[in-house]
């Protein structure tokens, strides 16, 4: 049976920490109402972030009870929504992070916040919800490497995505440009490319992850403009052989 609202609003009266309230279940409205109390900011961040009310609830990460923290923690959680075969998903199960998460997780204790935890490689949740902000700054993900990392290596490693994501956009810059006034339809190619490996490449280069960056990123990128070109070279010579008289 759900606890109804009115034993939320009870309980925001109540000296009673989280770990000696009811273990529920909850429903979305009791969570909101009780925590907003405890926690406005949280719950601000969570309404102004990425999953906000219309994306994801509180339940949908931490579950409908109290005292089990590690649910949230845990990748389980994201890959709920977010695990059909996407870019992200795949990037960052073949990134290092990810091989050494998936070799080791079952063993980590998640009742503990990971950044005191005895987790080797980080989840999703540790760098996309770093300081528990529900997403809201993307300078937390840069946080998250730097409880491992040092400065200086993870400022060199950002810069080189940059830069190696600026050499992806100028490859698909070429191809829009190339394409521009040449009296074919490209838009599908062009569509795919940004969607395709320009999506890998970004991912990759966002969770380190080697095939992305390049195979499926700039490998992928330079064979797409290749074939753009090509199709715009066979549709001049078409249009000049129907040209001759």
């Amino acid at each position: 049976m759900r606890v109804p609202l009115a034993l939320a609003i009870l309980l925001l009266a109540s000296p009673l920490g989280a770990a000696e309230a009811p273990p529920g279940p909850f429903d979305e409205a009791a969570c909101i109402v009780c925590h907003g109390e405890r926690d406005g900011g949280l719950v601000q961040a969570w309404r102004q972030g990425r999953h906000g009310p219309e994306r994801a609830g509180c339940t949908a990460c931490h579950g409908p009870r109290h005292g089990n923290l590690a649910v949230a923690r845990k990748s389980a959680a994201c890959l709920s929504c977010h695990g059909e075969p996407t870019t992200a998903v795949r990037s960052y199960a073949l990134s290092k992070h990810g091989v050494i998460a998936g070799l080791e997780a079952s063993g980590w204790d998640f009742e503990l916040p990971l950044a005191e935890g005895n987790i080797r490689a980080p989840t999703c949740a540790y760098c996309h919800l770093h300081e528990a902000n529900h997403g809201t700054d993307p300078e937390t993900a840069r946080n998250a490497c730097l409880d491992c990392h040092s400065p200086r290596y993870v400022d060199t490693l950002l810069a080189s995505a940059r830069r190696s994501l600026d050499i992806g956009r100028l490859k698909l810059d070429e191809a829009e440009a190339a394409a521009a006034g040449q009296g074919i339809d490209l838009g599908e190619r062009l569509r795919t490319m940004r969607e395709g490996p320009l999506a890998a490449l970004r991912q990759g280069l966002a969770h380190q992850s080697p095939d992305h960056q390049w195979w499926l990123g700039q490998a992928a990128l330079d064979g797409a403009l290749l074939r753009v070109k090509a199709a715009i070279a066979r549709h001049r010579r078409q249009r000049a052989l129907s040209d001759k008289p």
